[in-house]
């Protein structure tokens, strides 16, 4: 999990293109997840209002919508400053998600935008996830976004209305769909 239990040197920032920070802090919550005041940046792209709690847990930097990647980029950077000036040395990246992204641009100028983004995050030996829905894709697109990532963590309905499963491909974890507990694992 992205945002789950950090260390004391970590901090967490999520790009958030579908959900303002309201709902990111909701979903932590709902999975167990708790972020330490301070440690979680928001690079908000919808731009709603936010709530004082948080205002008070979250560094919030806004952006006019999930079209200007420049301004994703701007805000980041920013962020990952900040938290280096707080001592901050580890750094986790979620950008939730590529496939809105996806749908305001091209496949050619996303793509660019999360091989920087990947870049800068592996740079500062940061770990990033890059959410993308292959529903809403074609085969040749995830795997164009796919080859700037390490590896790739797919989820999917479990098989009976069971647990959700994963599988892993490119960095350790479980090759066959293996169901998991989304609270706990």
């Amino acid at each position: 999990m992205v945002v789950g239990s950090l260390a004391d040197d970590e901090g967490a920032i999520v790009v958030t293109t579908d959900d303002d920070g309201d709902a990111v802090l909701e979903d932590c919550e709902d999975v167990g997840a708790t972020p330490r005041e301070g440690r979680i940046g928001l690079v908000d792209c919808v731009g709603n209002d936010r709530s004082e709690a948080t205002r008070r847990t979250a560094r919030i930097q806004t952006v006019s919508g999930p079209d200007d990647l420049t301004g994703i980029g701007m805000r980041y950077s920013k962020l990952c400053a900040d938290f280096d000036a707080d001592g901050v040395d580890r750094l986790r990246l979620a950008v939730a998600s590529v496939s809105t992204l996806l749908s305001f641009g091209d496949v050619r100028r996303t793509a660019r935008f999360v091989h920087t983004l990947a870049g800068r995050n592996a740079s500062i030996d940061g770990f990033g996830a890059f959410l993308l829905d292959p529903e809403t894709q074609d085969e040749r697109t995830v795997r164009t976004i796919s080859h700037f990532c390490d590896g790739r963590i797919q989820v999917r309905e479990g098989q009976n209305g069971d647990r959700p499963e994963l599988r892993v491909r490119g960095v350790p974890g479980p090759r066959e769909w293996t169901p998991f507990d989304p609270r706990r694992d």
